[in-house]
């Protein structure tokens, strides 16, 4: 039933006359309140009429109403996983092209550093990837290769490489500083370059990183913030020692290092943390291009990881650790990038991938 209130003006209404005779009170005014009653008396009819059948008006409902139950997200994780995601060095365009710095290759190292442009990326914000005292470090979302969550690192002295791997192996990894090493580092005599913000602008700009932007800065730097050339040690406005630190600060200092220093690092951090609160279905694949045609082998097929909605669901738990395992698991050894008709050939049922694949190849 649908109830319409309409007004006819030459329709010959009867007005009240306390109304009518009230100083000011227009045509305008009597069609309102005429609509008012005959709103009020629709209200009151339709009130009854639902009285009569049985069915009582109910408040807007909280939450969305579905047809039918809604259909999970199907998400494929597509990572180019070659050689440069293991630098540790990174920097935004605008400020590569501003300061003509076109070098990545780039590892954190504390013994005998030499040359400005491997003393300058130990700088906060220099380098987007360098240690910032601002920030709190924490582990990554999940559990290591021997089924352990990933934990604060509060060893100093033994702060892993890689803290997916157990500490006692051996590291073949594309950074030389610990190749044919354990999997673990004594970060003890390690430092970090102060950045003074002197214009207040969040960006670093030339000279607010004293310990190489004043004049007679020395281009050598080794453990505990000492010139190793002539033994004169940097100011600590300059170069904090982690020795100086406070046991947080070093605990800070170590997970900063042990998950998050490098490219891949940070990926792997970010991408744990939106898999584990994720109720989509997951898949993992990787790009670079000697390994793409055998990436069912080191992916995953996308599959539910929803262990979140009640009752859990066991298998849909072990999906997501799995998944999980993979991307903890990966390496960046990798040359080259995927390719874009490698792309468009692997996964031509993508939308507009044909057309688009440049961007995402880079």
């Amino acid at each position: 039933m649908r109830l319409k209130c309409v007004f006819k003006p030459s329709t010959n209404y009867m007005f009240p006359s306390n109304l009518s005779s009230v100083k000011g009170y227009t045509a305008m005014d009597r069609k309102d309140h005429l609509l008012q009653r005959c709103y009020t008396f629709s209200g009151l009819l339709l009130a009854g009429v639902l009285a009569g059948t049985g069915i009582v008006p109910h408040a807007s409902a909280e939450s969305t109403l579905h047809l039918k139950d809604v259909p999970q997200s199907n998400i494929l994780f597509l990572i180019d996983d070659a050689l440069n995601l293991d630098f540790e060095k990174l920097m935004d365009r605008e400020e590569e092209e501003r300061l003509r710095i076109d070098d990545y290759k780039f590892y954190f190292l504390y013994d005998k550093v030499e040359a400005k442009t491997r003393i300058r990326p130990h700088c906060t914000k220099y380098n987007q990837l360098a240690y910032d005292p601002s920030k709190t470090y924490r582990p990554w979302w999940g559990k290591d290769s021997e089924g352990n969550t990933f934990q604060d690192q509060t060893d100093i002295t033994s702060v892993p490489f890689d803290p997916y791997l157990p500490k006692s192996v051996g590291i073949d990894d594309a950074d030389e500083i610990a190749r044919n090493q354990n999997n673990e580092v004594d970060l003890s005599r390690a430092f970090y370059l102060v950045w003074n913000d002197d214009n207040g602008n969040g960006e670093y700009d030339d000279g607010e990183c004293p310990a190489f932007d004043r004049i007679d800065s020395r281009p050598y730097i080794s453990y505990d913030c000492v010139d190793h050339r002539s033994g004169d040690a940097y100011p600590s406005n300059e170069c904090v020692k982690v020795s100086d630190m406070s046991s947080d600060e070093k605990i800070n200092f170590a997970n900063w290092y042990a998950y998050h220093r490098k490219r891949e690092y940070v990926l792997k951090y970010s991408l744990a943390e939106v898999i584990n609160k994720s109720q989509a279905r997951i898949g993992l694949a990787f790009g670079s291009a000697p390994k793409f045609h055998n990436t069912v082998s080191r992916g995953v097929e996308v599959k539910d990881v929803d262990d979140i909605s009640l009752p859990i669901d066991t298998q849909a738990r072990a999906n997501k650790e799995e998944l999980l395992a993979r991307v903890f698991g990966f390496d960046t050894k990798g040359v080259g990038h995927v390719h874009h008709g490698d792309l468009v050939a692997h996964f031509p049922f993508v939308p507009h991938l044909r057309k688009n694949a440049h961007r995402i190849c880079g």
